[in-house]
């Protein structure tokens, strides 16, 4: 049989273990939140790049018939995409290189 000391000792920890545990499950709830905010927000780009592709695109001549090669390139066209927020390989010094360094044809 444990000693007093040891049951008192035992139920602190317990305590503790359930604070952790509470704490644990906020975070949890507001990382979700955060990911549903930001998913919401990706589908909204999403549509926006959508309908500019589809404005860009009614401009562009595409061959009716015959193949491919019979008919001169049109150039080069590129799509870029920035971001200020998120993770630095989409922003800052990459899109600064994008730009200043466009494809040559």
């Amino acid at each position: 049989m444990d000693t007093l000391q040891a049951l008192d000792k035992r139920i602190t920890t317990t305590g503790r273990l359930q604070g952790i545990v509470k704490s644990m499950k906020s975070l949890s709830a507001v990382n979700i939140r955060q990911y549903e905010r930001a998913l919401v927000s990706l589908a909204a780009f999403m549509e926006v790049i959508e309908m500019g592709l589809q404005t860009a695109l009614k401009e562009v001549p595409l061959p009716r018939h015959g193949p491919a090669a019979a008919h001169p390139p049109l150039g080069i066209a590129v799509c870029a995409a920035g971001s200020t927020n998120g993770s630095p390989n989409l922003s800052g010094s990459s899109s600064r290189h994008v730009l200043n360094h466009p494809p040559r044809p």
